[in-house]
């Protein structure tokens, strides 16, 4: 086996074949360096079950700035330091003897690489990557080597490439960014509730955050648009709901508290994207790590507002199908009662 890119490229390691370590191919291991060289250069590399220390060595000669080869097996750490003496870097790659969970909490910084490669009969593959996306960067990857495509879904994290090299399955992890959905929700309409459902899917976490316009007389006061929300996604943990007046004072710090990366704004048509235009290159002054992303109602919603169902309700109109129906009774109660 040899080291195929970087500063040490053409160099050898150690035989390996009395222990019964599967290590990444060279192709695979070059192909998966050829995807990172974006990323490699004074990155923080974490090969958590390394073997041969092959992956993590090939990490620092592309130039990573911290490298650490982690693996539970005494032989393979006798392997690793006798790989790294061979190649006089003893001083620049950290070596681990733990099992990855144990690995994973003893980090006292952040990786913006991590690759996990067990043994393919150990079963350990989403117990693995759930593990590593609590020390990986939020712009950095968590890549598995698996015999056979990975089909789990995880908590907080999206696939975002998928490779094959012969044997080799290599799916690569984004941690789910937060997200910051805002509105009026006078109240919430089946419209909100779709744009927040898509949310649900690509980010971690979404923070719906009710606002007040003061050019826009509400049905509802703030607590009460706050309960409806809540009552829908009560059996959602990672939908939040605030209101905006509560961070008011020091809103950016609250998007930096949180580690949102996204304003989500829903569009039903041209009308509403250039209504929205006019305020992202303002948000992006005042939030310049926040960017806007616009998602299209379906077409069923193309046409449903929050003025538009209280006034059918108001009119002993039908409103099935446009608000949820954990808040349709005691909205038209509400409605109803204000009425009379």
């Amino acid at each position: 086996m040899r080291i195929v890119g970087g500063t040490l490229r053409g160099r050898t390691l150690s035989d390996f074949n009395k222990l019964g370590i599967r290590p990444t191919s060279d192709m695979a291991r070059e192909s998966f360096f050829n995807i990172v060289r974006d990323k490699i250069v004074g990155a923080n590399f974490l090969d958590l079950f390394s073997g041969t220390g092959a992956m993590g060595i090939e990490a620092y000669s592309r130039g990573a700035k911290k490298v650490v080869c982690n693996d539970c097996s005494k032989e393979s750490i006798r392997l690793i330091l006798k790989n790294l003496e061979k190649l006089n870097i003893k001083d620049y790659i950290t070596v681990s003897n733990a099992d990855y969970m144990a690995c994973v909490e003893r980090q006292t910084e952040k990786f913006d690489i991590i690759y996990i490669d067990p043994p393919y009969n150990l079963g350990v593959n989403l117990s693995a990557v759930s593990w590593a996306l609590r020390i990986v960067k939020k712009d950095g990857i968590v890549v598995l080597e698996s015999e056979k495509p990975f089909t789990d879904e995880i908590d907080g994290a999206t696939v975002v490439d998928i490779r094959r090299y012969g044997r080799a399955h290599l799916t690569f992890f984004r941690p789910k960014e937060n997200c910051v959905f805002a509105g009026t929700f006078d109240p919430i309409t089946n419209g909100h509730k779709q744009i927040i459902d898509a949310c649900l899917k690509e980010y971690n976490k979404v923070f719906v955050v009710i606002g007040e316009n003061p050019n826009k007389k509400t049905t509802f006061p703030l607590d009460v648009r706050k309960e409806f929300i809540k009552n829908v996604y009560k059996t959602q943990p990672r939908v939040e709901v605030i209101c905006y007046s509560d961070k008011k004072a020091n809103y950016k710090k609250f998007l930096l508290d949180n580690e949102i990366t996204s304003y989500v704004r829903g569009i039903r048509d041209e009308k509403d994207l250039e209504f929205e235009k006019k305020y992202e290159e303002k948000n992006g002054e005042l939030y310049p790590f926040v960017k806007t992303v616009y998602k299209k109602a379906d077409e069923k919603y193309k046409t449903v507002s929050s003025s538009g169902i209280k006034e059918k309700i108001k009119n002993g109109e039908d409103t099935d199908g446009l608000v949820p129906a954990e808040i349709k009774n005691e909205l038209i109660k509400l409605i109803t009662d204000g009425r009379e």
